[in-house]
């Protein structure tokens, strides 16, 4: 930990899975030297933890139904008790849908196989951002899901848990990513995913302007994806 960073360790037991994502998400930022990211990580208020709602109610949203194999396929990746604390959070948090792209979505498929949850730190029309703000959560999209070039104002980390490909900039081309290495959006840098047979679970950073949301960048279709 670093000098002057809180304890993330937490005295409720609820928290205790999303804080040992936390654990799991520090020790890879570490290991890449992601200095910026790591202090904003460990700025976290224990206390500021999401509140959980259960995601699998019958009313849901469709994504959902890629859940169990999202987690399934992370967990062979991960240690036991990373995968325990995985299944527990992605299980128990609210997921859902950000505001903008339900308003305007990219193309016809997108909203039945998107989501995210965020579990720690501040959630969309939370509070205004600080210079220390920091929030963290899951990706998930189902197979076949082209989620096109956006960008955002808050720098971003990613840590694919499972298999997907990635663009990292307006007209880069995608590549497979290698699962649980650690990728990083600067403010307003256009990325793009594109998932295939299986679904893509990923752990998520985000610093700064972290109530702002994304917007489209518009520079590709899921016509012109590879």
């Amino acid at each position: 930990m670093t000098s002057g960073s809180r304890d993330l360790s937490g005295s409720d037991a609820g928290a205790a899975p999303r804080l040992a994502l936390a654990a799991l998400l520090r020790g890879r930022l570490r290991g890449a030297g992601a200095a910026d990211q790591l202090a904003a990580l460990d700025s976290l208020d224990p206390q500021d933890v999401t509140g959980s709602a259960p995601s699998a109610d019958p009313g849901g949203l469709p994504v959902l139904a890629h859940l169990e194999e999202a987690v399934a396929l992370a967990r062979e990746g991960l240690d036991h008790d990373d995968g325990e604390a995985l299944a527990a959070v992605a299980g128990s948090v609210s997921w859902v849908q950000t505001e903008a792209y339900r308003q305007d979505p990219p193309h016809g498929n997108f909203l039945d196989g998107y989501a995210h949850a965020t579990f720690l730190g501040p959630t969309d029309g939370g509070q205004g951002p600080t210079p220390a703000a920091a929030a963290m959560g899951l990706l998930l999209l189902a197979p076949g899901v082209v989620y096109p070039h956006h960008a955002h104002p808050a720098d971003e980390v990613y840590l694919p848990l499972t298999e997907a490909r990635w663009s990292h900039g307006a007209g880069a081309p995608f590549e497979v990513a290698t699962v649980g290495t650690a990728l990083h959006h600067r403010p307003w840098q256009p990325h793009a995913m594109i998932t295939d047979a299986r679904p893509l679970l990923a752990l998520y950073l985000w610093t700064g302007a972290v109530t702002v949301p994304a917007t489209w960048t518009r520079g590709d279709s899921p016509a012109e994806a590879p």
